[in-house]
């Protein structure tokens, strides 16, 4: 090789070695501007929650600068407690867990209308000994929920207010997530269930009936604090838009999201079982009001009921303005 050649391969030689490490340099700054966000579930990771998992999968989250976290509670009050206390920046909650948050003082905010939920009592008629009618028949039983502080006790207070019952007519359980054992041994005489849940414990062979209180239940809410929406807009923002763009992801590629899934969930699950629980999902996602508003559009006026079912039972204690503790600007941009 001569001198020139020589020269000119040492010169470019070194511009190469410098432009590879700006670039590692660079790669590594990108990867470190990603913001940790943590994310307080209802309870451990499973498929009601499988957007949030779509929008890891697929790089959604990321692609916002957000490095996401799952964090466990044990219902959506706890998910709220985590949210006021600082261990999370994001809570998935129901309206009207948030209603119950605003009246003891959180500065929360419901930004993203998640779903519609179904609920009833799902209880075995042999072990109860009568198929249960009315809400009176529950008086003196016992009640399974997932926790004192989550939306399956909440439902069964606006129910006995609803039957002008009052709240000691039954007894609040606290069993986790576990419903059969505590349901087969007789510790509790009906669960707050919903139907995927009703399904899975058919299928476990118990012969369960389901009582429906025949209420409108408030819905499931993507919940963060007034203190980050004046603080930090844009992260509130960019977390929606990842979240919105797996949720309209997930309908089409049924049989991809079934294949990942179980790599993310706390539980066992097969592709085989993930996927008959994904398409029925979607009937809790897409209601009435999102074949007019779009994905995560929030009846703010149709919680007043609810409200005031709360307010009769003196579960509530102050008349909250709904407008401010639930928004749609969110859905406005990224729902349709």
């Amino acid at each position: 090789m001569n001198s020139t050649c020589s020269n000119w391969f040492v010169r470019n030689l070194s511009f190469l070695i410098v432009a590879f490490s700006l670039a590692g340099t660079f790669g590594t700054a990108r990867a470190q501007q990603l913001t940790k966000v943590e994310f307080a579930g209802y309870g451990p990771a499973d498929v009601g929650q499988s957007f949030l998992f779509t929008a890891v999968e697929k790089g959604y989250f990321k692609d916002e600068g957000i490095d996401f976290q799952y964090v466990a509670g044990q219902g959506g009050g706890d998910a709220i407690k985590r949210l006021i206390t600082g261990g999370a920046s994001f809570a998935w909650a129901s309206t009207d867990t948030i209603m119950f948050a605003a009246d003891q003082g959180a500065k929360v905010k419901g930004v993203f209308n998640i779903h519609n939920n179904f609920y009833d009592f799902a209880y075995l008629p042999d072990k109860l000994g009568m198929h249960v009618s009315k809400m009176q028949d529950w008086k003196g039983k016992k009640i399974g929920i997932i926790s004192q502080a989550s939306i399956t006790r909440y439902l069964v207070m606006e129910a006995l207010s609803a039957a002008k019952m009052q709240q000691d007519d039954v007894s609040f359980i606290a069993v986790g997530f576990a419903a059969i054992p505590p349901l087969q041994a007789g510790q509790i005489d009906a669960y707050v269930s919903w139907p995927s849940l009703n399904g899975a414990m058919r299928k476990a062979g118990l012969n369960i009936a389901e009582y429906s209180t025949g209420l409108d239940f408030p819905t499931d809410q993507i919940v963060t604090s007034d203190e980050l929406l004046s603080k930090n807009l844009d992260l509130v923002d960019h977390f929606i838009r990842a979240v919105a763009k797996a949720m309209k992801y997930e309908p089409n590629h049924f049989d991809e999201v079934a294949a990942y899934l179980p790599k993310y969930m706390a539980a066992p699950f097969t592709p085989e079982a993930i996927k008959p629980i994904l398409v029925d999902g979607e009937t809790w996602i897409h209601g009435p009001q999102t074949k007019t508003h779009g994905l995560g559009y929030t009846d703010i006026d149709s919680l007043a009921p609810i409200l005031a079912l709360l307010r009769q039972a003196n579960s509530i204690q102050h008349d909250l303005d709904l407008h401010s503790l639930y928004t749609n600007e969110f859905q406005e941009k990224y729902g349709r």
